[in-house]
């Protein structure tokens, strides 16, 4: 497909109402997180406490911010800009640093600093970080694009150019943790300096295959960056047939069809005109939609994710404030219900530092007192309460405890019979935690948990501590403990066995005794009073009841005392090993 006036059309005010969708279906943001509890032996275990906490979103809820802001080393750092950072969002872009001018005009090692600061910043106050989008490798902004580049006309020199940027920008942030990269920003109204310099058609498909090669180039440099291309006026087009939309759509299928690796579509999104949430929901499944069959790929290519990138509000429509959280209201409920759409970013959440004095969530005109405004309030009632889930039950007869809740990170609580274990969970997609617990005497893997299984009797409080012996056969609870034996009845463990190699000098002790969370020693004296431990290999066999075989080898000529030692003892110590 051929479009020659690749500029899009101008953009005049159109106010429409918004219109709420009774039964959203967000179900593909959610999916089932089951709890297994188990005995050791994998019995199920009925009743245990299951708590999920949620710690962070699939999902990118992200925000622009200056560097300078967040630097702690910068007098500018701003710490209540931190807070709310760390606070309300998992994901951050920064404004202008990572843009070409900017970028070149520092060391690699000073770039990377500033792709690593994220990771010091905490998502959502969780123990993971914050994510960074990269923005933005190419821009034809005049004050982005270096001058030796902006006043030249030689359209060879100005690609050449291009690549090399291209080229040491994704070298330099190779493996350095960035999420994806805007590579190309807003080739339909940035034109002058460098797409129009270096093709001088006008014709799609020859911009197509120079924008294909700036892909490239990045990819060759960094084959694991995700590279996306970013517009705006499109999700906010002001007529209704939507032919923006399509022409985004057309150039992107063309950059991918002359081999661009395009990976996602970014929406900047600057909203100047109430749009409802059904339009947008259309315009994502026109930009998502797969690529028709072409000559080069002639069944044609799967559609691509898109991400919201730089959603703020333009006052030029002059919108009261109800209205900026209704178009928020539909923005965030489009972007979460449609399945292409991966994040949303806002471009500023304060007025103080927003572009046009009028970030999304906090007005900060008494810098003391960041007060949340009507379309903060939507933002902060979806994110962290609609769409923001903990759970808590008890397993069932299975020993099953199921929640379905929202794809991301959350906290595993269980407990059972008075312990307590934890762990994270990375949910995308359905998936199955095992916990396993002592359920019976046999199962307690430390002392304190297999005291709680004994029925001591009146004498509890004495006869149950270590160094005890309620059935008085001479051996201590915790001798009782180790070797599996009952610490009410007198009976015996089943005694170390001696076994000689018949090839080396190698003997081997075999103990039958705890199977987790001991520490088995053999340890040497030549006096009975100082023991210094012997350097062995221990095997550990597990059998059943808690227990297990632990087999020590050790050389034959490390027990063998010398003339001068005259004799020689050994010993078996065992311990919890914490």
């Amino acid at each position: 497909m051929i479009i020659r006036n690749a500029a899009l059309s101008t953009a005049l005010i159109v106010l429409l109402l918004p219109i709420k969708s009774l039964h959203a279906d967000i179900s593909h943001r959610k999916a089932d997180l089951a709890v297994q509890v188990q005995s050791l032996s994998g019995a199920p275990l009925e009743g245990a406490t299951v708590e999920i906490e949620m710690l962070n979103h699939a999902f990118r809820f992200g925000t622009s911010v200056e560097y300078h802001l967040i630097n702690p080393e910068a007098s500018t750092y701003d710490a209540t800009t931190v807070e709310n950072l760390e606070k309300y969002f998992n994901s951050m872009t920064y404004g202008n640093v990572m843009k070409w001018t900017y970028n070149e005009d520092r060391t690699d090692e000073q770039n990377l600093a500033i792709a690593h600061l994220p990771k010091t910043l905490s998502a959502f106050n969780s123990p993971e970080p914050l994510r960074l989008r990269g923005h933005a490798t190419i821009w034809g902004a005049p004050y982005q694009v270096p001058l030796r580049v902006r006043n030249s006309s030689d359209g060879t020199y100005i690609h050449e150019q291009i690549l090399q940027h291209i080229g040491d920008y994704h070298t330099t942030f190779k493996n350095a943790g960035v999420d994806n990269f805007d590579l190309y920003n807003e080739h339909f109204h940035e034109r002058k300096l460098l797409i129009e310099k270096i093709v001088t058609s006008g014709v799609t498909a020859d911009e197509a295959v120079e924008v294909a090669s700036w892909f490239q180039k990045a990819k060759e440099a960094d084959p694991n960056a995700i590279l996306f291309i970013n517009e705006y006026n499109i999700l906010n087009f002001w007529q209704e047939d939507d032919r923006d939309v399509h022409a985004y759509k057309a150039f992107v299928d063309a950059v991918r069809d002359a081999g661009g690796p395009i990976e996602g579509i970014g929406l900047q999104a600057h909203m100047d005109r109430m749009i409802s949430k059904e339009q947008m929901l259309r315009r994502f499944d026109i930009l998502s939609a797969p690529m028709p069959p072409t000559v080069n790929h002639p069944e044609g290519l799967p559609g691509l994710p898109l991400e919201i990138t730089e959603y703020d509000i333009n006052l030029s429509w002059n919108p009261t404030p109800q209205q900026e959280a209704d178009i928020t209201d539909n923005l965030l409920e489009a972007s979460f219900e449609h399945t292409a759409v991966d994040g949303l970013t806002i471009w500023g959440m304060n007025d103080s530092n927003h572009w046009r004095g009028n970030g999304l969530i906090f007005d900060d005109t008494d810098r003391a007192n960041w007060v949340v405004k009507p379309s903060g309030q939507s933002y902060i009632d979806h994110v962290t309460t609609e769409w923001w889930e903990n759970h808590a039950g008890a397993s069932a007869a299975n020993g099953i405890y199921t929640a379905s809740t929202f794809k991301g990170t959350h906290k595993v609580t269980v407990t059972f019979n008075g312990e307590t274990k934890e762990a994270i969970a990375h949910l995308d997609s359905d998936d199955t935690l095992t916990f396993k617990f002592a359920a019976t005497a046999a199962d307690a893997s430390s002392y304190n948990a297999w005291v709680a299984f004994i029925n001591w009797g009146s004498g509890a409080q004495s006869d149950a501590l270590r160094n005890a012996d309620p059935d008085e056969d001479g051996r201590s609870n915790f001798h009782e403990f180790v070797f599996g034996t009952d610490p009410l009845t007198q009976d015996l463990p089943k005694p170390p066995q001696l076994l000689l190699a018949d090839e080396t000098d190698f003997m081997k002790y075999t103990i039958l005794a705890r199977n987790e969370d001991l520490s088995v020693q053999l340890a040497r004296s030549t006096n009975l009073l100082d023991w210094l431990p012997i350097q062995t290999v221990l095997d550990t066999l597990v059998i059943d009841d808690g227990l297990a075989e632990h087999t020590i080898h050790v050389s034959q000529s490390d027990l063998e005392p010398s003339l001068a030692e005259r004799s020689a003892f050994f010993r078996i110590q065992i311990s919890e090993a914490n």
